[in-house]
């Protein structure tokens, strides 16, 4: 579903941006659970914020990678956006305002996953970070 979605906002950016999805091939994907969705509004705020604001001819770039290790599955999502630094002094020069929840609701919904599971299979606990990386030669 994470690809679809990904698919979609490349329609909306008429082409210019460019994914990676990268699961560590020792990962079991048939017994392990990762909740339906769960990354998507981090890739949504990646391009939203990041890549949405990139010069028109520049595009962009969001790699997706997920590790395991132990009982964890670190999440990394890497973009070449224009920053954080940018993209807040950015929403502060807007005239629109509007407080996004996803994140939030994101991150309560994993705590609670991992509450819920933190005594029963392998791979019930996830971890996501979020990591800015340039476009590496070759991927634009």
């Amino acid at each position: 579903m994470l690809e679809a979605y990904v698919q979609l906002e490349n329609l909306r950016f008429k082409g210019k941006i460019r994914y990676e999805i990268t699961v560590n091939e020792e990962i079991d994907q048939e017994n392990t659970f990762l909740p339906s969705m769960v990354l998507q509004p981090f890739v949504e705020n990646a391009i939203w914020h990041g890549l949405m604001h990139k010069e028109k001819n520049e595009p962009g770039y969001i790699h997706i990678i997920i590790e395991e290790t132990e009982d964890i599955l670190p999440c990394v999502i890497e973009d070449n956006g224009i920053g954080r630094e940018m993209a807040t002094a950015l929403k502060k020069k807007s005239v629109v305002s509007s407080k996004s929840m996803e994140l939030q609701i994101t991150e309560e919904r994993l705590r609670l996953f991992n509450k819920g599971n933190a005594s029963s299979t392998p791979h019930s606990s996830l971890s996501i970070c979020l990591q800015q990386q340039p476009v590496h030669a070759g991927k634009n």
